[in-house]
């Protein structure tokens, strides 16, 4: 898909088939160029698409430091984190686990 208008709700764009590789969160409106409002280096068009779905009013999460859930643990429970760097965290997540709601992660 190299151009879409959304009417309603969020979406998440996947720049590979199967909702694989680099995910875009696209709200309302109109996307006419995909390299106007993608930075993917590995797709000349979006491949896969899925709703956002906001479906608990309770958020948890647990973002681990070390691949396989292990190494220091940090639980996000129902807030926003600006900067993982202000609760120690450093700047390396390698496992997470959403245990209520839906989240989305920024680099």
């Amino acid at each position: 898909v190299p151009s879409l208008t959304l009417w309603s709700c969020r979406w998440v764009g996947f720049e590979r088939q199967a909702f694989a590789g680099e995910q875009f969160v696209l709200e309302k409106g109109d996307y006419p160029r995909w390299d106007s409002w993608s930075n993917s280096h590995n797709s000349d068009s979006l491949m896969s698409l899925r709703p956002l779905q906001i479906d608990s009013p309770d958020h948890k999460i647990h973002l681990f430091e070390n691949v396989g859930y292990t190494g220091r643990k940090m639980e996000i429970v129902d807030d926003d984190v600006p900067s993982l760097w202000a609760h120690g965290f450093q700047d390396r997540v390698a496992s997470v686990r959403a245990l209520n709601g839906t989240w989305v992660g920024y680099e």
